[in-house]
């Protein structure tokens, strides 16, 4: 493992993945990033973010429609993928908008389970 790949940037919902992939882009790639969604689509084109997709049960790809409770139930329904996303890593930014959907009910969920790992 590099030492770079124990820093990591997340974006979370659609606001917070647009912020970390533009970092990404303006770092060459060179830093870690990664995007969380409820919205397949809209994670789908942040190229240089690894893509992490939230609620495929609940939302169907389509996204949580404004609903940060419900986003906050699939973040917590799929822990196990915010626990492999965090794995090894040291240090996290993690960015997100918080008008009330996704970035607002998976945020939470986010940092506790960084902060459980460590990190």
């Amino acid at each position: 493992m590099r030492d770079s790949d124990r820093f990591l940037l997340v974006g979370v919902g659609g606001a917070g993945g647009r912020m970390a992939n533009q970092v990404a882009q303006a770092t060459g790639g060179r830093l870690r990033a990664a995007a969380l969604d409820t919205d397949f689509a809209a994670v789908a084109q942040l190229g240089l973010c690894q893509q992490f997709r939230f609620g495929r049960s609940r939302f169907d790809g389509g996204g949580s429609g404004g609903n940060a409770t419900l986003a906050q139930m699939a973040a917590e329904e799929e822990a196990d993928l915010l626990r492999k996303l965090f794995a090894e890593v040291q240090i996290a930014i993690v960015v997100a908008g918080l008008g009330g959907g996704t970035g607002s009910g998976m945020t939470p969920v986010a940092l506790r389970v960084a902060r459980d790992l460590n990190v």
